[in-house]
């Protein structure tokens, strides 16, 4: 029966829900009841132990006296605006080729060592505008904003990445096997100018590193292998060329088989290539359609020796560039994945969906969980923590845009949307759009691991007063996983 305004008064629908006027009362968990919640945690928690169980033997071991592992990609690859440095003691055994693990120029073609073109100790220093190292006392005195290269991925990663890696073999010192960073990116550039075959060829500066560090590597009397190519790109495709996923996919795929064939293979001779770890472009350069994460996600599930560590938007940030302790966090994160899957030689994913359905209200998520439990906890919006209503998901369906009453954990595995009125398919579930949450999130899963080094701020050194955050200084690094930005069809169920 309806009233004139097309209003349900009272009626008892098929699936046996009894519904007034579109709310539903005396249905069990809101839709599904705990037993199926239950059932559908236990099979992605399987799922998810069978993933981490996985062994991917296509992938170079670090088995090499010099293991090489190189970045590449814009802006946040190579620490712009990530100034001051933080790790600034050194590492025994990490290396770079110069005083810097970046080059001496920002954006040639070629890649020439900042100082004495050997192999040094890797430590985290600030560059000029003319690629010379700063002193402290001038990076304090560098107006916010300043472009400045300081502390990248890199250092944090291969820090943290060593540290495990001298653990797993139980020994204080491998001297036998040394790490070597390098980092080529060039800011600003979208896929298609760091490809090869661009005019100019950004992409010869892979080249040129491994190239370099081949020789220095020979010099020093070792043997000399690419252990590994890291990239972190995809904000320029969001902003400026608004690439499809299926152009973004094609392009990333090519640039790495084309790194694989020059590098890996060309230059290092090497029969295994070496393990490509992207993050998920987000936070505040991502779009609604989030097409280019969408794409770095796919990416990572369809090609073996290819992983997605983490969503950039998990860390604080700038407004858009990374801080000194948000760039080494998101690095130490991106080593734990390098160690989890090149030494320790398990499968990898990030927490990450894996079936979205649907039934009245409510919209079921079930997720790989690298560590149950999910849990959400608050993300910084820039250096802002925040915990947002919906947690990050969006439900749209044939009538639009469906309102959230609540989004909760349902169990070990599995979030519950619940919607303010019947959905109609067909449904679609996202999470981290840029509209409605800033291309941010609430959802992450309950690793316990935390790293060696600690967030820190000092006042005057040139660290900006919004990176005083209380919960955060003076403590590691906490390395949840945090769930990928998605956009998935429901199922009706």
């Amino acid at each position: 029966m309806a009233d004139p305004n097309g209003w349900i008064i009272a009626a008892l629908t098929a699936d046996g829900i009894f519904r007034v006027r579109g709310l539903q009362v005396g249905s069990a968990s809101s839709d599904y009841t705990s037993a199926e919640i239950a059932e559908r945690s236990a099979r992605a928690l399987g799922l998810s132990a069978s993933i981490r169980n996985q062994t991917d033997t296509t992938v170079a071991a670090a088995v090499w006296t010099y293991n090489h592992l190189l970045w590449y990609g814009q802006s946040l690859s190579i620490g712009q605006e990530s100034w001051p440095a933080k790790s600034k003691d050194p590492t025994p055994d990490v290396l770079m080729y110069g005083g810097c693990v970046r080059a001496v120029a920002a954006s040639s073609t070629t890649y020439d060592a900042v100082g004495t073109a050997t192999l040094q100790p890797m430590i985290a220093v600030v560059q000029n505008t003319n690629g010379t190292i700063m002193s402290d006392a001038d990076v304090a005195a560098l107006a916010p904003g300043a472009p400045n290269y300081g502390e990248s991925p890199a250092e944090g990663a291969a820090r943290f990445a060593r540290r495990l890696f001298l653990q797993s073999r139980g020994v204080a010192a491998a001297p036998d096997s040394k790490f070597v960073v390098s980092v080529a990116g060039v800011s600003g550039m979208t896929i298609a100018k760091l490809s090869k075959g661009a005019s100019p060829e950004y992409f010869n500066r892979l080249r040129e590193a491994a190239s370099k560090v081949k020789a220095a590597s020979g010099a020093a009397g070792g043997t000399y292998g690419v252990a590994a190519l890291f990239f972190m790109q995809g904000e320029a495709d969001y902003y400026e060329t608004h690439l499809s996923k299926a152009d973004y996919k094609a392009a990333l795929l090519q640039l790495r088989n084309d790194f694989v064939a020059d590098v890996s293979a060309g230059i290092s001779g090497q029969s295994d290539p070496p393990v490509f770890i992207t993050y998920q472009t987000g936070g505040a350069y991502t779009e609604d359609g989030i097409a280019i994460g969408q794409a770095q996600y796919e990416l990572s599930l369809e090609n073996r020796g290819w992983y997605l560590a983490a969503p950039s938007y998990a860390v604080p940030d700038k407004g858009g560039h990374l801080g000194p302790n948000d760039s080494r966090w998101l690095g130490i994160q991106m080593g734990k994945v390098w160690h989890e899957v090149v030494v320790r030689r398990r499968g990898w994913r990030p927490t990450s969906p894996l079936q979205a359905t649907w039934r009245g209200t409510t919209v079921l998520v079930d997720f790989h969980v690298p560590s149950p439990p999910l849990q959400f906890r608050p993300v910084y919006n820039g250096q802002t923590a925040t915990s947002y209503l919906t947690k990050g998901f969006t439900v749209t369906d044939a009538s639009g845009l469906v309102p959230i009453t609540e989004v909760s954990i349902a169990g070990d595995a599995v979030v519950r949307i619940t919607c303010a009125r019947t959905l109609v398919a067909p449904v679609t579930v996202s999470y981290g759009q840029k509209s409605v949450h800033n291309g941010n999130g609430n959802l992450c899963d309950s690793d316990p691991t935390t790293s060696a080094d600690v967030y820190s701020y000092t006042a005057g050194s040139g660290d900006y007063a919004a990176a005083n955050i209380s919960e955060l200084v003076g403590k590691p690094y906490p390395l949840w996983n945090w769930c990928v930005q998605f956009v998935m069809g429901a199922t009706a169920n």
